[in-house]
C-alpha cells in the first residue's frame, strides 16, 4: 500500500463527501491547511489524519491505490 504525503482537493473530497470545490474554498480560507503550487492545492497527509483518522486514512490510501490499479489496466 502506497502512503502518500499529499492528497488533492477531489482525493479528499470523495472521502469526505464533499465537491473538491469546498475543499479548495477551505484551503483558500486557510480553515484546511494546504500548499498551493501554481493553480493547484495539495493537502498534506498529516493535514488529513487530523481530519479523518489514522484508520480511516489507511482505507482510503487502499482505495485510491485500487482506483489507479484499475486506470492503469483500462
Amino acid at each position: 500500500m502506497t502512503q502518500r504525503l499529499f492528497y488533492t482537493p477531489d482525493e479528499l473530497a470523495s472521502v469526505l463527501r464533499l465537491s473538491g470545490e469546498t475543499i479548495r474554498r477551505r484551503l483558500r480560507s486557510g480553515t484546511l491547511k494546504g500548499v498551493h503550487i501554481g493553480d493547484t492545492w495539495r493537502v498534506p497527509r498529516e493535514e488529513v489524519l487530523g481530519l479523518i483518522g489514522a484508520q480511516t486514512l489507511g482505507a482510503f490510501d487502499a482505495q485510491l491505490d485500487a482506483a489507479g490499479h484499475a486506470q492503469a489496466t483500462s
